[in-house]
């Protein structure tokens, strides 16, 4: 139980590491992809500086093995070029009259026909080669084009009857080889796992794949596609086999942007791993570059392949963008009602400041208004404890003149006393008037000037004595301190009522705003 528990540890553990590093390799992939321009151009011309090289050729030797190099470079690239360069390099075996050049071309050409199916001609150029006459140096060649023809076929036939017959037409081929090649060469270890592959042998393909990646001998371009042939061998091992898969499928998409390979281009099944995982974005971009290789290339199996993976991945690509597009219709909605309820907020607390403010102007003003009154206060009050000391001071000196009298039996000076004191009674009150008009100078030297700003202009007062007022601006002074009650007003300036009413109503009648004059007036600050 123990072991079986370590070995599933184990394998997890294991998953995890090639998750990770696919991950990693993805990134790297993804910067590749965004050279690919720049790789494509640099293959274009290296190709045209092939070309130039061909143009400046002094023989046909030269020429043909120039024209050959060129067939090589697009078989990787583009089909149809190539093919146009094998027909070249046929004609000018043909001039040369050298055998095996024309051998080695015909072959070459017997492959190439197989990429846009065309099988039949293949199979004619095939067939025309009698394989007792091949050197034996072109033995192993002949059998595994033989081979590569075969494969190309069977993946493009879907009726079971003659998928068997031409596979074991490709066995004898593939038997033919292995008894003929050299062990140790690339060749016969891509043969050996293509039959272990083809007889589902599967775990002895990657083994024997995995040498050939190892080996020496191996060029650019056939590593690349050997990484491409394991990610797929392992992808037809089972799901759980995908992760390993995948990252050998990663390896060989950077290494053939790098090269510009576009023959079976290893990004399609790369984007049916990441569809079976849900990543479909980077599915449909890498489906997309891998349909534009396959259609570039001349591939028609690779580009069915990739025009079904396409659709399947198109279709879920757009269903996310549709349930992309539903939510973002969804939280739209949720968020113009978030706006609504925010723009109604703000507008609520725009207006609650609004009267927050109106208020806090209130309470300041009503500050203001506060201080002066305690202002008024306090200098009335001061001044009017003062005044009463002095009162109450001549009333004690007045009362002991009297007893002082009255002892000394001096009856007709206290008549006269009183008298004399009645007569002075005008004199006190033209002090307190006197007094009153000072002190509220001292609180409001500006009243004037303020009082006459709500004025006609012929109706404004002009004070002979800068520190005293008459009867009406007594009036208004005692409005402005908060004595706005006839009878209390007609008390301090020794008047009737009636005399106080027409006074206020003659002052309102000079005033430019009469109903709203005397509330003028008592806003006016210092």
């Amino acid at each position: 139980m123990k072991v079986i528990i370590l070995f599933s540890f184990l394998m997890s553990l294991h998953a995890v590491v090639y998750c990770n590093e696919a991950d990693s390799l993805l990134n790297v992939l993804d910067k590749s992809l965004d050279k690919r321009l720049i790789y494509i151009q640099q293959k274009e011309d290296n190709l045209l500086q092939l070309t130039n090289f061909l143009n400046s050729s002094k023989t046909k030797e030269e020429k043909y093995r120039r024209t050959r190099r060129i067939m090589e470079e697009y078989s990787y690239f583009v089909s149809d070029s190539s093919l146009y360069y094998s027909k070249k390099c046929l004609d000018l075996a043909l001039e040369l009259n050298n055998d095996e050049y024309i051998l080695d071309v015909k072959l070459a050409r017997a492959y190439l026909l197989s990429f846009p199916q065309l099988f039949h001609e293949s199979f004619s150029i095939l067939e025309s080669i009698d394989p007792e006459k091949i050197p034996t140096a072109y033995k192993t060649k002949y059998y595994h084009t033989y081979i590569y023809v075969y494969h190309n076929q069977i993946k493009d036939i879907n009726d079971l009857f003659y998928r068997n017959k031409y596979r074991k037409e490709q066995a004898k081929y593939i038997d033919a080889y292995l008894s003929f090649g050299d062990k140790n060469s690339v060749e016969y270890l891509t043969i050996l796992a293509y039959k272990y592959y083809m007889n589902g042998m599967l775990e002895e393909s990657v083994r024997t794949v995995n040498l050939i990646l190892q080996h020496p001998d191996i060029t650019p371009y056939m590593h690349a596609e050997f990484l491409f042939n394991q990610g797929g061998v392992l992808m037809e091992s089972g799901k759980e086999k995908w992760a390993e898969a995948k990252r050998y499928l990663i390896q060989a998409s950077i290494e053939y942007n790098r090269l510009a390979i576009r023959k079976n281009p290893p990004l399609i099944y790369l984007a049916m791993i990441l569809q079976e995982e849900k990543n479909t974005d980077k599915a449909y971009s890498y489906i997309n570059i891998a349909m534009e290789d396959a259609k570039m290339f001349s591939n028609s199996h690779r580009y069915s392949i990739a025009e079904k993976t396409h659709t399947l991945i198109q279709d879920t690509y757009y269903d996310k963008i549709s349930d992309q597009q539903t939510s973002l219709q969804y939280y739209s909605g949720i968020i113009s009602v978030f706006f609504v309820l925010l723009a109604i907020i703000l507008i609520f607390v725009y207006k609650h400041n609004k009267i927050l403010n109106k208020t806090k102007l209130e309470l300041f003003n009503a500050n203001l208004t506060l201080k002066e009154h305690n202002r008024i206060k306090e200098i009335y009050i001061g001044h009017y404890l003062n005044m009463s000391s002095i009162y109450i001071k001549k009333f004690e000196d007045y009362r002991k003149s009297i007893l002082r009298k009255l002892k000394s039996g001096y009856s007709e000076d206290i008549l006269k006393s009183e008298n004399d004191q009645l007569n002075n009674t005008q004199s006190e009150i033209d002090l307190l008037y006197s007094d009153f008009d000072n002190t509220f100078f001292e609180l409001y030297p500006n009243f004037i000037e303020s009082v006459n700003s709500l004025l006609l202009e012929d109706s404004r007062y002009m004070l002979k004595d800068e520190k005293k007022m008459n009867t009406e601006l007594r009036i208004l002074a005692l409005l402005k301190l908060g004595i706005s009650d006839n009878k209390m007003i007609s008390s301090f300036l020794r008047v009737t009522v009636q005399t106080v009413y027409n006074y206020r109503s003659k002052i309102k009648a000079k005033a430019i705003d009469e109903d709203g004059f005397e509330d003028e007036v008592k806003r006016i600050t210092i």
